[in-house]
């Protein structure tokens, strides 16, 4: 994700203001340019757009910085320092204000999201349970709408709650590609798995134990699982021996 570090008001308009408001203010602009405020810099200029959200080589106002072109004549160039910092403020969005990295605690997924733009939250969810497990820490809490998420997942030991919208509208189809949900690494009684339809788990060898959802782990591996609907999952075998189908579990695992 990018996230904007570069505060305009402190950063990038205390440069416009040192070298270059003396030409371009309201009342005398030069070239239809002013660089006295954040809505006089994004208003177009007399050339076409001076800044561009996401792309500083096409934006005009870093064209005409970094070729020295602006400030003119004998006006000191913009330092290198100061050309970059306005290249990465347009790339990050050209923000008036930083945007805020999202971080918890209740992260959201939806079919509609991206793990590779989205930030977990509620108006830019990922779009894999996956992905909110990974970014979630202990106690967190991950949200999934309504749809049908392709994927196998794994707890990786946190201590989690996993909460689909409703059990019925809310599939985790594992495609044959193994267990659909697997905890195997000491997750505790507060971690949870609630209202979802866990489904399609194979494509096991012959030393897999298979199921749907797999637990392995002791008498430390205990997940809560809740309102779920388990169907049409195979069993694996270890050594040619049955594994369970829509629940296996091994070592002393013990779910409820």
């Amino acid at each position: 994700n990018l996230f904007a570090q570069v505060d305009y008001n402190t950063e990038i308009q205390t440069i416009f203001n040192a070298n270059c408001t003396s030409c371009h203010m309201y009342g005398n602009a030069s070239g239809g340019l002013t660089l006295t405020s954040y809505s006089g810099v994004m208003t177009n200029s007399n050339s076409g757009a001076s800044v561009i959200p996401g792309d500083h080589a096409n934006s005009l106002l870093w064209q005409k910085v970094n070729s020295g072109q602006m400030p003119p004549q004998n006006n000191p160039d913009l330092t290198s320092n100061e050309v970059d910092l306005i290249a990465q403020w347009i790339d990050e969005g050209a923000l008036e204000t930083p945007a805020v990295d999202y971080s918890g605690p209740v992260w959201h997924v939806a079919t509609t999201g991206s793990d590779e733009t989205g930030d977990g939250s509620e108006e830019s969810p990922f779009a894999t349970i996956q992905k909110g497990i990974d970014e979630s820490i202990e106690g967190d809490t991950v949200l999934v709408a309504a749809g049908t998420y392709v994927e196998n997942i794994n707890y990786n030991g946190k201590n989690i709650a996993v909460i689909g919208a409703d059990r019925e509208t809310t599939i985790i189809d594992g495609n044959q590609a193994g267990s659909v949900v697997t905890f195997e690494s000491g997750e505790d009684s507060t971690t949870l798995l609630m209202n979802f339809t866990v489904t399609n788990s194979g494509g096991f060898g012959e030393n897999d134990w298979g199921g749907g959802i797999f637990v392995r782990g002791g008498n430390n591996t205990r997940p809560i699982l809740d309102s779920l609907i388990i169907d049409d999952n195979v069993g694996g075998g270890l050594w040619g021996s049955a594994g369970g189908g829509g629940l296996c579990v091994v070592a002393s695992g013990k779910p409820h």
